[in-house]
């Protein structure tokens, strides 16, 4: 069960992917994560952390059937195997500098117990953009507040 954030960097990036999450279910899981990633409240002070309608996951007997298949040693090899047929596949678009639709560079970045896309090819970017909106703001406000007083 994963209970941290994956990204290690902690930054405002990182803590509205954290605060935005939309739950379905599994009340108690999220609750763990909220807890874990404290950090956030450093980057969003008035965010509301609290996820507390989320229902428990229901599992039916197909589920039930299919994790006692898997929750072993046949799972293990299933899960090692398809993580390094997919870190594989994404190293070569990587090496090939394959681009997105939007044409931005490809990137995963992938581990036993996750996958998703690399967020040194964007994160920055974001970052540096939200940085110079609220210079703007800081000066737009200093401005107004020059011109009241």
């Amino acid at each position: 069960m994963l209970l941290k954030s994956t990204n290690t960097r902690a930054n405002i990036f990182t803590a509205i992917e954290v605060a935005t999450l939309l739950p379905m279910q599994g009340g108690s899981c999220i609750a763990e994560f909220v807890a874990s990633n404290t950090w956030v409240k450093d980057f969003l002070p008035v965010h509301d952390t609290g996820k507390t309608a989320v229902p428990e996951i229901q599992k039916g007997l197909f589920a039930k059937l299919v994790e006692g298949l898997f929750n072993g040693r046949l799972g293990n090899y299933a899960d090692k195997l398809l993580m390094h047929i997919t870190q594989k596949r994404w190293q070569k678009k990587v090496l090939k500098q394959r681009l997105n639709s939007r044409g931005g560079y490809l990137g995963m970045v992938v581990d036993r117990h996750f996958s998703k896309p690399d967020p040194k090819n964007f994160q920055d970017k974001v970052v540096e953009g939200y940085r110079h909106k609220v210079e703007q703001l800081l000066q737009h406000k200093n401005t107004t507040l020059y011109m009241i007083a």
